[in-house]
């Protein structure tokens, strides 16, 4: 094993911490994961323990997401296949895909009924941008930083694009801004979002960094012009997969433009962590709620995260040594004086 550094950007006081192996890439969602907290990036994918973690299992809204992609691209696929194609073993897919099998099930019923609005909607023009390609994997070195990605789906014309679904079981969500096209109640809105001109990276920072990053690895040259889409299904007081209709989920495409410089600032994030992480430039673990907790799940890397633990002890007096339950979780984060150093 080699030896970093690790360095606290707030104490100048260094300790050694051992690396097992380097990562190979950076994707949209690991450089997300190493600016949120670097050392847990560092426990999950370059220490001894990144064996002994294990993934987070999927939310319920996640889980419906994956199973309207996989519903989706399965579409997709026996259309471009042509008259005669055999349809998937969705369920087979769906299962493989979806983690969670508390979710399973569910997840499978709502991923059919997200499909049929779709295709009454948005989808419905997918047979114009035929031959599409879809679940686009790649691993592309861009300006010294090796980056990988899966595509949701790229239409004829080189547009890369992202399904997004929102509100199943949890509050009602609106359609991000941006749009140019809006299905509500089945029926087209005549006049787009007032902002739909606006680069996208003003409106979603973050859903425009992963599409800008896809078209990176597809050979789009950084600070060129670009355009990016996204098709979303953004669902209204729906708790269970009866519940979807047309009545319940606005569809909405949103076809911008990403600025120069937002293209170029992404590029400069992307080689800045490829830089410290390939010369161990690691910030020590500072625990917050954004951190540590998030959709009613502890970090997964929690137990081997000595800050954690250490400012942790005193509120859980947990000494079976078992995962603390999220109201203990709630308690520690309700003073965050225990965060103080």
């Amino acid at each position: 094993m080699s030896k970093f550094n690790i360095t606290d950007f707030q104490d100048p006081n260094k300790e050694e911490i051992e690396v097992k192996q380097l990562p190979a890439y950076l994707s949209p969602s690991s450089l997300k994961e190493w600016e949120a907290c670097p050392y847990k990036f560092y426990l999950k994918r370059m220490s001894k323990y990144k064996s002994k973690i294990k993934r987070s299992l999927s939310t319920k809204p996640a889980a419906v997401g994956t199973s309207f992609d996989i519903y989706a691209k399965s579409y997709i696929d026996v259309v471009r296949q042509g008259p005669g194609a055999k349809p998937p073993n969705i369920y087979q897919l769906v299962s493989k895909g979806v983690d969670n099998t508390e979710h399973r099930e569910e997840a499978i019923r709502a991923g059919q009924g997200l499909l049929k609005v779709y295709l009454q909607t948005a989808g419905a023009e997918l047979h114009d941008y035929f031959p599409i390609k879809t679940d686009l994997d790649f691993t592309k070195v861009v300006e010294g930083v090796p980056i990988r990605g899966i595509i949701d789906f790229e239409l004829c014309n080189g547009l890369v694009c992202d399904w997004k679904t929102r509100g199943y079981g949890s509050a009602p969500k609106s359609p991000t801004p941006g749009w140019v096209k809006k299905w509500t109640n089945g029926k087209l809105v005549k006049k787009p979002h007032p902002r739909y001109r606006e680069s996208f990276d003003t409106i979603h920072p973050d859903w425009a960094s992963q599409v800008t990053i896809y078209n990176f690895g597809r050979g789009h040259k950084v600070g060129d012009p670009l355009m990016v889409g996204i098709d979303e299904l953004s669902m209204r007081h729906v708790a269970v997969p009866e519940d979807i209709g047309l009545e319940t989920v606005q569809v909405t495409q949103v076809r911008s433009p990403i600025s120069e410089e937002f293209q170029v600032k992404l590029m400069n994030r992307l080689q800045k962590a490829w830089e410290d992480i390939n010369n161990g430039i690691i910030q020590n673990p500072s625990p917050t709620p954004a951190r540590c907790f998030s959709y009613r799940q502890l970090c997964e890397a929690s137990d081997y995260c000595n800050m954690f633990r250490s400012n942790t002890e005193l509120v859980f007096k947990n000494k079976s040594k078992k995962t603390p339950s999220n109201s203990n979780i709630m308690e520690m984060f309700g003073d965050f004086n225990k965060f103080k150093r």
